[in-house]
């Protein structure tokens, strides 16, 4: 099987309030009254330095995968790390309640084959967190070049590496192909987008809108950064 799960851009700031984003966004979803998510076995696909399995592994089993071991020495000690050569066939079956895609698609070429596997591993009914880069928001996140990323995908690419921005490929995709494709790996798609931007406060979000300002759903088509909920649906 070809591999199609790429290094990804690892950071290891900001990575606790990034962690506790997540969660607000789980306990939201499953309408729980907890502080904290706690007793799921959680796998984290694309872990990065690890800080955030590292929180989520205080109260749950959560393994942390990457192709590349990328894993701070700080929380090295604290998670159970594991790197994957190719893709996630070392896992069983319905093996975990949640999975979690933080920025990972972003890296990956094919998307469906990755959701497909997703789906694989979760439960019934189990859930993804999936938040992503927006193809159609003018400043992609990697590149930082205005309106590139609009252009088809190999002239994309190349024109980033002539400018000496391309230190590995990102495949960015729209807000209404991610939904389908998660569709079509049997996926149910709760779209969060635009709750965590309107309550930002609560979420920890970087996205503050002024004067109490309630975005209608219709900016998940142009926001910088999308955020789903998947559920395992047969």
């Amino acid at each position: 099987m070809n591999k199609y799960l790429v290094r990804g851009y690892a950071v290891d700031y900001g990575r606790l309030i990034k962690a506790k984003k997540i969660e607000l966004v789980l306990l939201k979803y499953l309408k729980t009254k907890k502080n904290r998510l706690s007793d799921k076995k959680i796998i984290d696909i694309g872990c990065g330095s690890g800080h955030i399995a590292a929180y989520f592994s205080e109260c749950n089993s959560v393994w942390a995968v990457d192709v590349a071991d990328q894993v701070s020495p700080e929380v090295r000690q604290k998670i159970n790390f594991i790197k994957i050569e190719k893709d996630l066939s070392q896992f069983f079956d319905g093996g975990f309640d949640i999975a979690i895609l933080n920025h990972v698609l972003a890296h990956t070429e094919d998307k469906l084959k990755l959701l497909m596997e997703v789906n694989r591993l979760l439960k019934n009914n189990g859930i993804c967190y999936v938040a992503n880069p927006n193809k159609y928001y003018p400043i992609e996140p990697y590149y930082r070049i205005p309106f590139l990323h609009y252009l088809p995908q190999r002239l994309f690419l190349k024109l980033a590496k002539y400018l000496g921005r391309n230190k590995e490929n990102v495949y960015l995709i729209s807000h209404p192909s991610l939904k389908k494709l998660a569709g079509v790996a049997k996926f149910s798609v709760t779209d969060c987008t635009v709750n965590v931007i309107n309550e930002s406060e609560k979420f920890s979000s970087e996205y503050r809108i002024p004067f109490g300002i309630k975005l209608p759903e219709v900016v998940s088509i142009i926001s910088p950064t999308n955020i789903y909920i998947l559920k395992k649906s047969g």
